[in-house]
């Protein structure tokens, strides 16, 4: 059972399950958190595939597989998935601005008491107990990111943000 199979993680991590010839049975409210179309659109690749197919920036992917990983037997653990690796925000703009072509506008607001100013996750565990560790640069993964909303821009296009 996957809970948030429509979701960004859930989405992937049944992807890489139904590869692997689980059966998954997803669980997600569909709630608008943001856009529901987006949602759907992976429920439905799920089903018509049916698995044929300063941050610490971690590409889905890499995520999704520690994920899987962490289905293995390896007793009562809290294991961290991340990269291991913070950049600053700036770094990522300057890398969405490089591949889309587009130039950011900004609009700066306080600072928000309960952010962090830099935050990265701890991946010893998940290295000794999973034998994972990221493998899509931050550089790499919003290219990838990019080439994957502008081969869907038919309908991402139409995701509404609040």
């Amino acid at each position: 059972m996957v809970t948030g199979t429509a979701g960004f993680i859930g989405s992937k991590v049944s992807e890489m399950l139904l590869e692997d010839g689980y059966q998954v049975i997803g669980v997600d409210n569909i709630n608008n958190y943001y856009d529901i179309n987006l949602k759907l659109w992976r429920l439905d690749n799920l089903k018509q595939d049916n698995g044929s197919q300063s941050r610490d920036f971690t590409y889905l992917d890499d995520i999704a597989e520690g994920t899987v990983k962490a289905l293995k037997p390896a007793g009562y653990e809290i294991i961290n998935l991340g990269n291991n690796n913070p950049h600053k925000l700036s770094k990522a703009i300057d890398l969405i601005k490089k591949y889309t072509g587009k130039e950011a506008q900004f609009k700066y607001k306080k600072f928000h008491k309960a952010d962090m100013k830099a935050t990265w996750a701890d991946i010893n565990k998940a290295e000794r107990l999973l034998d994972w560790q990221p493998k899509v640069s931050l550089e790499e993964g919003i290219k990838r990111t990019v080439d994957w909303t502008k081969d869907n821009w038919q309908w991402v296009k139409n995701i509404e943000l609040n």
